[in-house]
């Protein structure tokens, strides 16, 4: 489950990242990175819900439920939300930018 959800967050961070651009000055670049986080957060809790309703659905005693969900997506990782969002924008915003000066180095390079 923890596999499916990890690849579906960055299956859509990735292509996110790549196509969507809220706020193009790059003052605002943490704006955007939160969007695309919490996009992805839902996307891969929405899929991590749905593999385990499936799975701890065909079993006899079905005892997965929507609070069981809440609870062990929401409630329990809700430390784990928080420094997310802290710490991914404050990694990323600087990989940002030296990916923007590589690609100004690489132009420049082949004029």
């Amino acid at each position: 489950c923890m596999a499916l959800e990890c690849g579906v967050y960055g299956l859509v961070a990735g292509l996110l990242s790549a196509k969507l651009v809220i706020m193009k000055d790059e003052k605002f670049n943490f704006v955007n990175i939160i969007i695309i986080l919490i996009i992805a957060m839902i996307a891969g809790r929405v899929v991590g819900g749905l593999f385990n309703a499936i799975y701890l659905g065909i079993k006899p005693d079905a005892s997965y439920t929507f609070k069981a969900f809440l609870n062990s997506y929401i409630v329990v990782q809700l430390p784990s939300i928080i420094l997310q969002f802290i710490l991914i924008p404050i990694i990323v915003t600087p990989l940002k930018k030296l990916e923007g000066n590589n690609k100004i180095e690489e132009s420049e390079a082949n004029e």
